[in-house]
């Protein structure tokens, strides 16, 4: 009886190690409501996902997050997305922050002007004054920049939709605020092979991911869509350009009106909760980074 007790006992434990085993690979991941998943993508809401949100934080403004397992097949990616549809959405409006002098974090900058939610801008330089890489004008006012241009550019005027497209000089001629910067890269290029699991192909696809931060319009122009995903830590890996444009592609964004802002340590998004702003993400930095400016989305409650 003693032997068979005691088979019993082993037998019970093999299959209880057998079956930790089998789901240490999806261990983290979580049964997500349909009311969140029904916000995003028909493709993304098949990868596994650790956790995911949807809020609605005005009418025609929506903030989504999700963590995603393994969403390329070398390790967990995870984003956050704020969703403008410019058709119903009342009193919003895109607004750069930036102060002359000095950088400044984001969230500091959408809690004076607060902003219903904020991300960094551009790239520039690392000290004071921070001078732009590329074409920059806010509110009527060209800020001199070290390069003439940039690829791709995000220009509007006070209260209007945003257009994004390959940077022209007719963009400053007609907007009052333009941010030029990268274009995404990789157009009408398939995602990697990740199926090859062997260490100079995981080199390769990793040489290029980081914390990003981009944007994209619809071919309408009537919908934006701004996202970061963290990278560079054990949580998120990041993204490549090729992963990034597959992303906003996904989300419905015409793939020659991308844009790729400031990223690594600069990626942040925040979201006002009452009086404060309280950042979504891990800045790869281990906290925020001051940035020269941040791209910020007002509502009714908020002031310039």
């Amino acid at each position: 009886m003693k032997k068979f007790i005691f088979s019993a006992v082993v037998v019970l434990t093999v299959i209880a190690a057998a079956a930790s085993t089998a789901g240490t690979e999806n261990a983290k991941v979580k049964r997500i409501s349909p009311d969140v998943l029904k916000h995003f993508p028909a493709e993304l809401r098949e990868k596994p996902m650790r956790s995911a949100s949807a809020e609605k934080l005005a009418d025609g403004v929506m903030y989504l997050s999700a963590h995603f397992d393994n969403l390329f097949g070398d390790g967990p990616v995870a984003t956050h997305w704020l969703l403008i549809d410019w058709k119903k959405a009342k009193g919003i409006s895109l607004n750069i922050a930036r102060r002359d002098e000095r950088r400044e974090c984001p969230s500091v900058l959408a809690k004076e002007n607060k902003a219903l939610a904020c991300v960094n801008g551009v790239y520039h330089s690392t000290v004071d004054p921070s001078i732009p890489y590329f074409q920059l004008k806010v509110d009527g006012k060209m800020i001199p920049s070290k390069y003439p241009n940039g690829e791709a550019t995000l220009a509007f005027n006070a209260g209007g939709e945003p257009v994004i497209r390959r940077f022209g000089k007719d963009l400053l001629e007609k907007y009052d605020n333009v941010m030029s910067c990268d274009g995404v890269p990789g157009y009408g290029k398939p995602l990697p092979d990740y199926s090859d699991k062997s260490p100079k192909a995981r080199k390769k696809r990793a040489a290029c991911r980081a914390p990003r931060t981009f944007a994209g319009n619809d071919t309408a122009n009537r919908i934006t869509v701004i996202g970061i995903a963290d990278g560079r830590q054990k949580h998120s890996i990041g993204v490549n350009y090729v992963e990034l444009r597959y992303l906003l592609e996904k989300f419905g964004c015409d793939p020659k009106a991308l844009i790729s802002m400031d990223g690594g340590g600069s990626t942040m998004m925040g979201l006002r909760h009452g009086d404060d702003i309280t950042i979504v993400n891990k800045p790869s930095d281990g906290r925020e980074r001051r940035v020269a400016e941040s791209l910020q989305i007002l509502d009714s409650k908020s002031k310039k």
